[in-house]
């Protein structure tokens, strides 16, 4: 479950994820809002970070509400290396 993970608050300085908004986000195919799933995972990646910790990202362009669920959760949009590569950090 990508909403509620089994590790400890704070567990990870670094963190990368390939297709994971391809495939446990998707388009809309559990009738589920996407907006709504990145809602609930977002925080849950922020949980996870370590203060100053990354999260890199392998997969589809980021859409805008991908990237305000990030920072209402706290996170910090870092760049971007392509179309596919995105970089999101903690404070």
């Amino acid at each position: 479950n990508i909403e509620h993970m089994p590790f400890r608050d704070s567990s990870f300085a670094v963190a990368y994820s390939k297709s994971v908004f391809y495939y446990a986000i998707g388009n809309e195919p559990w009738g589920v809002p996407v907006t709504f799933r990145m809602a609930r995972l977002a925080p849950e990646i922020y949980r996870l970070l370590k203060p100053d910790g990354i999260y890199c990202i392998n997969d589809e362009p980021l859409l805008p509400n991908h990237l305000e669920a990030f920072l209402k959760a706290g996170l910090h949009y870092l760049k971007a290396g392509g179309l596919d590569e995105h970089t999101i950090f903690r404070k």
